[in-house]
């Protein structure tokens, strides 16, 4: 006898044998509890075939083989801190005039160039009776506010930017690319049927994709997906440690002319946002919250993906690492001021020999950083003052002024040198530092 195939297309079943176990196909069991088995009299190997259609499953799937899928399995999700979890840097932050580029929640950010008014970004925590919190255990959230409206600026940007060397399966710019799939839960004050801009942009900022999204339920959480397909062959997206696809959730382009009256189709231009799409942040007070953002490869927007907590502090640590505890906000007064000794929990260093830091004064990251670290990347704190560029001498002085000079560094350490007269060999002190290899657009 021979194989069975099912074979089933856009949502139709082509060919079924059923009612029978004496022929080879299907057999519907006429009890309450119906079974459908695929199989051959003669236990031959069977196929279900099922194309641009879904299946759905209520209950239990038993597989004895194996299972096999593009979004199936740990790092579906190419963004990291999906769910807001991690804000290392704290947990508010206005950004006003100027042009700036600002962390709060951990790989977020906003860039932005504002002439008038300012932003607020807020680490939230959602209530036990919101929808991302029943649904998928989502229990923070990443808002920005219009502190105070952009009457005249040309960027507003909240981002987060994709590592080349974490879609590298994707195979974005060749033949073989892959479509992808992003969802989200968002929430925003504005009006029903007020328009979002959804983008994604290359490094080279030759390519865009910007989709609507429709708001429909004002100031209640609302979940949306969309199909991103695969950028053109021939276009260009990292495979290093650089930026691969930047994912922007209500970007605005004021006088900077980023925009686009072409939704849902790839673009050689450097878009943010759609013509005629809502201006959010010119009105004091508007908001968009978001959480459970995801993007996955395929077409299918599959449940949130809940990683390890330690994993996932592990993978912003790549970008942005410190000494404080994750909950601590850099600049923190974590020692005991009246207590001596070494106090806190800053980290301890000792002074081989006078001025002389380059073996006593290395920091170990504790995970590879996606770039080597700057001076201007790199801070210490005094943990008794909360003061930067400061430590804390052990059995000396108080503090003592501490720049970050001459530094040396790579991938997994941090090394730098004392102004001249600073400490005594023997000399023990105390310090915390940040460290930040994040991508800057």
């Amino acid at each position: 006898m021979s194989n069975v195939n099912i074979e089933v297309v856009n949502s139709t079943i082509n060919t079924v044998f059923s009612n029978t176990r004496d022929n080879d196909g299907v057999v519907y069991t006429s009890s309450t509890a119906q079974t459908l088995h695929l199989g051959t009299a003669t236990g031959q190997p069977s196929t279900l075939r099922v194309t641009n259609s879904n299946v759905e499953v209520t209950g239990s799937l038993i597989v004895t083989g194996s299972l096999s899928a593009d979004n199936m399995g740990m790092f579906k999700n190419r963004i990291i801190n999906g769910n807001m979890r991690f804000a290392q840097r704290g947990s508010n932050v206005t950004t006003g005039t100027g042009t700036n580029t600002v962390y709060l929640v951990d790989r977020f950010a906003v860039a932005s160039s504002i002439t008038t008014g300012s932003i607020t970004q807020s680490n939230t925590s959602l209530a036990s009776t919101d929808l991302p919190f029943q649904q998928d255990g989502l229990r923070k959230g990443w808002r920005i506010t219009a502190a105070s409206g952009l009457t005249n600026y040309s960027w507003m940007v909240p981002y987060q930017a994709i590592e080349g060397n974490n879609m590298l399966d994707f195979a974005w710019g060749t033949s073989s690319g892959s479509p992808a799939t992003i969802s989200f839960w968002y929430k925003t004050g504005l009006a029903n049927n007020s328009v979002i801009s959804l983008a994604i942009r290359n490094e080279s900022l030759t390519h865009s994709y910007v989709t609507p999204v429709t708001v429909t339920s004002s100031g209640a959480w609302q979940y949306y997906s969309a199909i991103v397909p695969a950028p053109p062959n021939g276009t260009a997206w990292s495979d290093s440690n650089t930026t691969c696809a930047c994912v922007i959730i209500g970007g605005h382009s004021g006088t900077g002319g980023f925009t686009t009256a072409n939704s849902n189709v790839w673009q050689n231009v450097n878009a943010l946002t759609l013509t005629g799409a809502t201006n959010i942040w010119a009105t004091t007070g508007n908001y968009l919250e978001i959480t459970g953002l995801q993007f996955e490869k395929g077409i299918i927007a599959t449940p949130f993906e809940l990683r390890p907590l330690t994993y996932e502090l592990m993978l912003c640590r790549r970008y942005y690492e410190k000494s404080y505890e994750h909950q601590t906000p850099p600049g923190s007064i974590t020692a005991d001021v009246n207590g001596g000794g070494m106090g806190g929990n800053g980290v301890r260093k000792l002074a081989f020999n006078s001025n002389d830091f380059y073996d006593c004064g290395m920091i170990q990251y504790n995970v590879p950083k996606r770039s080597t670290v700057t001076v201007s990347g790199f801070n210490i704190y005094n943990p008794y003052t909360g003061a930067s560029n400061s430590i804390k001498l052990v059995g000396g002085t108080t503090s003592v002024s501490m720049p970050v000079t001459n530094p040396i560094s790579n991938f997994n350490h941090f090394m730098f040198v004392a102004p001249a007269n600073t400490l005594a060999p023997g000399w023990s002190y105390l310090l915390h530092w940040t460290a930040d290899a994040e991508i800057y657009i």
